[in-house]
């Protein structure tokens, strides 16, 4: 009886640790972004963006901008993100439409993600993403 009872609290104890880690937590503020005390100076790149003209750092001058590396024939962190992204940003539009971020989806795959399947691809997410290529 004893070892049926200590068996019964084993499996308690299992099922009750394997829900707290089933539980979701909140992201610490941090977790996701490093704040820097000074801006850095970025090298020039030398991008084309999903309309096929040349995309550089100006693109970026005078607007908060989230930059997001990726490919488009990612199977599913790629498109979780940009949804994540779309999804923020509807949200903020509601709230505060003045500060909307810029979102450059810079492709990993220059190869195979040409100008206009990037500009097909974002389409899926959000008509404002602005997409570039090595």
């Amino acid at each position: 009886m004893l070892g049926g009872m200590l068996r019964v609290l084993v499996v308690g104890l299992v099922v009750l640790v394997a829900a707290m880690f089933m539980m979701p937590r909140a992201p610490s503020p941090t977790s996701a972004a490093t704040v820097l005390p000074e801006p850095r100076a970025l090298p020039d790149v030398d991008l084309v963006d999903a309309h096929g003209s040349r995309f550089d750092l100006d693109a970026f001058r005078g607007r908060f901008t989230l930059l997001y590396f990726g490919f488009t024939q990612c199977p599913d962190v790629c498109p979780i993100t940009l949804k994540v992204l779309a999804d923020a940003r509807a949200k903020l539009n509601e709230r505060a439409p003045q500060a909307l971020p810029q979102v450059v989806f810079v492709s990993v795959d220059p190869e195979r993600d040409t100008p206009a399947a990037i500009a097909e691809y974002l389409g899926h997410f959000d008509a404002s993403f602005v997409g570039a290529t090595g």
